[in-house]
């Protein structure tokens, strides 16, 4: 019930937020991103697609091109994360959950070639610990993968105390707001 509700009163936070205000905390935190030096060392990064009032990372996306990085999205398939690379938003369907990720022509990416994860949440708690819609993709994703660096990416007030991890839950190696760094 305590994660039912943080995800309600998280999600009721974002959409009260206005496009303004969105867009300008996405920009910043696209430019601190740039400034991580893991992201400044990466070739190969899976990423996301907003939805749902979502921190938006295209600009990021736009300077990864230019310098020539691999940026793939996630693609679902039989309920798990397959990264498809990403190049141009005309490559994109709207999949499952009604989240825009890549055609299934789009290269599929070897996830061991991966360097850094930029991961959404709906809540991330001051460990690491991230709270999602409850399908735990990202956690299934992640146990393949646990060396690969995992920035979660959220606005401030998406940080709470504790989002009451479980057993299973893989907590992210950092959590970047406009104004926090966790």
């Amino acid at each position: 019930m305590k994660k039912q509700t943080i995800r309600k009163d998280m999600i009721a936070l974002r959409t009260k937020m206005s496009s303004p205000d969105r867009i300008q905390a996405s920009r910043k935190i696209c430019e601190k991103i740039k400034q991580l030096p893991i992201y400044q060392e990466a070739t190969s990064i899976l990423a996301y697609f907003a939805v749902r009032n979502e921190v938006s990372l295209y600009p990021l996306f736009e300077d990864a091109w230019r310098s020539g990085k691999r940026v793939s999205l996630p693609s679902m398939e039989q309920d798990k994360i397959v990264p498809r690379l990403f190049t141009t938003p005309s490559a994109l369907e709207t999949g499952d959950f009604h989240i825009m990720e890549p055609d299934k022509s789009c290269e599929k990416i070897d996830i061991t070639k991966l360097d850094l994860v930029l991961v959404p949440g709906v809540a991330f708690d001051r460990k690491g610990y991230r709270l999602g819609f409850g399908k735990g993709h990202y956690d299934r994703f992640f146990e393949k993968l646990p060396d690969v660096y995992k920035c979660g990416i959220a606005y401030d007030e998406q940080i709470v105390e504790t989002i009451y991890p479980e057993v299973h839950d893989i907590p992210m190696d950092f959590v970047l707001t406009p104004n926090k760094e966790i």
